[in-house]
């Protein structure tokens, strides 16, 4: 059987480009596909044909000096291609990243390293959980620019774990992703104990791929487990150990297993003085007063630069105590001190609002949160706090030398429809009357006020901190069981009051958002594709038409 001269050459070029095309879809497709075997078929069979039916343009190819010179830099450049593709395919392998960009835009900052140094020391073990459907793989490539690069840092004290929460329902569920409104971004932190699994109280919701939240919620675990607050007691103050509803055993769990705080409990009367390791002395509900003594200790440890949290019902009408609870009245030396020291009034008064409440006008909920002060950025209408029998607050508006040493924040106000009904005994009685405007206070009116040193001044021996509320019922079980609002809030006020809510200080460099530099799996394959063989061979083939042409007219 003899083919034509013209249908032989067609065919050692048709084999050459469907042995060319099945390299390429085995690099595409990364497996032996049906079109790859069908393309490796078709470019055998080609190749077979002209080595079968015209064997002395074969021989003729491999023979001759300058053809033997230009099969040998063939050969290198085939070499050299595949070199190229080789080491590429390691380095995208091993996720080996470099920042060529102006200001290293895409690398961490001093900060962020700085807080990957302190997990480190610390010898305990941070896992970022991050969860991404698989239909946001693009904003998953997006976050991999940044948390990789904690990985990498972090060495065996930061690891990194995607999960798809179609695949695993049950850890997102545990995780709370299924509470979440923003389900593209979600990224968690938390501690992974000596067996490997993680601690899922100390979990902390980051939120999307940003460094700024990353590091500060790093520092913000690391911080936790550093602080002790000392409850006082001998006051008939509310017991952190009671499971009564107006007990705070769950307020005191919030901070012993989720916050890593220790509690302790101190009786003024008692003690000489307030100890060293406190981080925060705690007055809850109270129902007769702190004597002149107490008091002292009180000032002593402020000067300290001690920390207060004071949680105080309005006088006569507290149903624990059958109204017998008569702290910070005018006469009260702690009232005294915390106008005198801090510009702080607890009015005796109870509001009624009849414009934001839950059942009754004595159980308001705040119209107003300030954002003057970080612990209130999180409530809204849609995440309120419950108090109940709540006294109002009054500040000082023209400080004296001595209060012009702290600011004083507002959190939370009561609406414009609140009063501060002044008549307690007779309210005692059941004989609540109208708002007088002689007697009572008008609202707005102010029930939780936070103090603090000024930052410009603030230093290691002059960092107090105090935060005064004007009710005890929010933070009881009862409450804090039933109102989320309540729960976060007073975990805001512990971290607030153990400096755990710092926001660290960062230059602009990393934000994945600048420049679009993610791909899909898809297109970074055929980015590679391109740059390691189109392009190769592009070469090649321009190269070997040229060396054809040149032998043709040695021949």
């Amino acid at each position: 059987m003899v083919l034509p001269d013209k249908l032989i050459k067609w065919s050692s070029v048709a084999g050459t480009l469907a042995l060319l095309g099945a390299l390429l879809f085995f690099l595409y497709d990364g497996a032996v596909t049906g079109r790859v075997f069908a393309l490796l078929a078709a470019g055998l069979i080609g190749l077979g044909l002209w080595i079968l039916f015209a064997p002395e343009e074969v021989r003729a190819l491999l023979s001759g000096r300058r053809i033997a010179a230009g099969t040998t830099s063939l050969i290198l450049l085939v070499l050299f291609t595949i070199l190229v593709i080789v080491i590429y395919m390691q380095i995208d392998r091993q996720n080996i990243t470099v920042d060529f960009t102006e200001g290293a835009r895409f690398s961490l900052n001093e900060t962020s390293l700085q807080a990957i140094e302190r997990v480190k020391r610390s010898g305990a073990t941070v896992r970022l959980v991050a969860f991404y459907p698989r239909e946001y793989l693009r904003e998953r490539e997006s976050a991999d620019i940044i948390l990789r690069q904690y990985d990498a840092e972090g060495g065996e004290s930061i690891e990194l774990q995607y999960i798809d929460p179609a695949e695993d329902p049950i850890l997102a569920r545990t995780y709370g992703y299924d509470g979440l409104e923003n389900k593209i971004d979600a990224i968690f932190a938390t501690f992974v104990t000596s067996e490997g699994v993680p601690d899922i109280v100390s979990v902390q919701y980051i939120g999307a791929a940003d460094e700024r939240a990353i590091s500060t919620v790093l520092l913000k675990m690391l911080s936790t487990g550093t602080g002790k607050f000392y409850f006082t007691q001998g006051h008939n103050e509310l017991s952190i150990t009671s499971q009564a509803d107006t007990g705070i055993l769950r307020a005191a769990r919030v901070l012993d297993s989720v916050l890593r705080i220790q509690l302790a409990e101190i009786n003024l009367l008692t003690s000489e003085r307030v100890p060293d390791d406190a981080t925060a002395l705690v007055i809850v509900g109270p129902s007769s007063m702190f004597d002149e003594k107490e008091v002292q200790l009180i000032q002593d440890y402020v000067e300290r630069g001690g920390r207060l949290v004071i949680l105080a019902n309005p006088p006569y009408i507290d149903p624990v105590f059958g109204g017998a609870n008569d702290t910070f009245l005018s006469d009260d030396p702690l009232t005294k001190y915390l106008w005198d020291e801090f510009g702080v009034w607890l009015r005796e008064d109870l509001i009624a609002d009849f414009g934001s409440s839950l059942d009754s006008e004595f159980n308001p909920i705040p119209s107003f949160y300030s954002s003057a002060n970080t612990m209130m950025s999180d409530f809204s209408n849609n995440l309120p706090i419950v108090l109940s029998l709540v006294r109002s607050i009054e500040v000082v508006e023209q400080p004296d030398e001595r209060q012009s040493r702290y600011l004083r924040e507002p959190l939370m106000l009561s609406s414009d429809q609140s009063y501060g009904e002044t008549r307690l005994q007779a309210f005692q009685g059941g004989e609540l009357s109208s708002y007088e405007e002689d007697e009572d206070t008008p609202g707005p009116l102010l029930m939780g006020v936070a103090v603090r040193t000024p930052m410009q001044i603030e230093s290691p021996d002059e960092n107090t901190r105090v935060v005064i509320v004007g009710d005890v019922d929010w933070v009881t079980n009862q409450f804090v069981t039933n109102f989320q609002g309540n729960a976060l809030f007073w975990s805001n006020i512990a971290e607030w009051i153990t400096s755990t809510e710092e926001t660290p200080v960062f230059d602009a460099q990393t934000d994945p958002g600048l420049l679009p530099l993610s791909a899909t799996q898809q297109q970074r394959q055929r980015i590679s594709l391109f740059t390691t063989v189109v392009m190769p061979l592009v070469v090649l083939a321009v190269g070997s038409l040229v060396w054809f042409t040149r032998r043709r007219r040695w021949a």
